[in-house]
């Protein structure tokens, strides 16, 4: 598989939330992903609201990375399933 075989359409995204905690101990993040490798981490300290402070992180993943999670993906059926 080379790389050109990630659809342009290709995403990822990984959201996580400390479920039903009181404040201040709630916390929540999320992690994306594209096909050209640009990606970003968002957390809120906080649940989020208009008043929540919220800090983004950008990163970039190498083509060989973005290749590698897409035949992970692919080779664990989780395109592919019902």
């Amino acid at each position: 598989m080379t790389v050109s075989q990630v659809p342009a359409d290709f995403g990822v995204v990984y959201t996580w939330c400390a479920a039903s905690v009181p404040p201040p101990d709630h916390t929540e993040y999320q992690i994306t992903l594209n096909a050209a490798g640009q990606g970003e981490v968002i957390f809120w300290p906080d649940y989020p609201t208009s008043q929540t402070p919220c800090w983004r992180e950008g990163f970039t993943c190498a083509p060989e990375v973005v290749q590698a999670l897409y035949t992970l993906i692919l080779e664990q059926g989780l395109l592919s399933r019902k």
